[in-house]
């Protein structure tokens, strides 16, 4: 299983207090002794998505200016090449007029990655009172899409080595898969991507995923 943590096991908590210490019940992988660390509270913001009554968590982690966990992130560390456009089109060229594509996104990009857990304390969430910690990685760290783009890339790589002949490009959790006219490659690389997100045990967007069609929407 690569996601680690399901939906509903994403955010541990609640707790009743955080103080300078988080209380949290973790242990260390060998088994040892309960970490505690300091806890860093994050502020939080719900971004409305496109669907109404669906919102899209984001942490401030740039917030506290001086002591913000991104600020400590070296800058280095959050450069990253995304797949472009001219790379989409140009696979679209090669397969020529007619070409059918079929697209498929991940549900909530960054959220299927566990975060280590030596450093759940730098996540801290305080509501109505009671302080939780976020298990996996969260929007609004600097370092999100750099560890999430080669966890997508491995995601292709797994998909092309199960999948029938068939070119596919992704950017950050958006995925795009481009078959000859009059095959049915699309529809067979959809279900094969399907499954294997299944069996990873990661969520896809059920209502943006699109085609075989001529006309996709890339990025939803």
């Amino acid at each position: 299983m690569v996601s680690g943590w399901g939906r509903a096991q994403r955010i541990a908590g609640p707790q009743d207090r955080c103080g300078s210490e988080w209380t949290g019940s973790w242990q260390r992988p060998n088994g040892g002794c309960r970490v505690h660390k300091k806890c860093t509270l994050a502020q939080q913001g719900l971004i409305p998505k496109k669907d109404p009554g669906e919102f899209q968590l984001i942490h401030n982690l740039s917030a506290l200016h001086g002591a913000s966990v991104n600020e400590a992130i070296d800058l280095a560390l959050c450069s990253v090449k995304y797949a472009s456009l001219d790379g989409a089109l140009s696979l679209l060229r090669q397969l020529g007029p007619g070409t059918l594509m079929a697209k498929a996104d991940i549900e909530s990009a960054f959220r299927p990655l566990p975060v280590q857990s030596d450093d759940n304390h730098l996540l801290g969430l305080q509501f109505r009172g009671k302080f939780y910690y976020d298990r996996c990685m969260p929007m609004g760290c600097s370092v999100s899409c750099t560890y999430f783009e080669p966890f997508s890339t491995f995601l292709e790589w797994d998909f092309a080595k199960v999948s029938v002949p068939c070119a596919v490009i992704h950017y950050l959790g958006d995925f795009l898969f481009l078959g000859q006219s009059c095959s049915d490659r699309d529809a067979r690389s959809l279900a094969i991507f399907k499954s294997l997100m299944a069996e990873f045990g990661i969520p896809l967007a059920q209502e943006k995923m699109t085609g075989p069609t001529t006309e996709p929407k890339l990025i939803q």
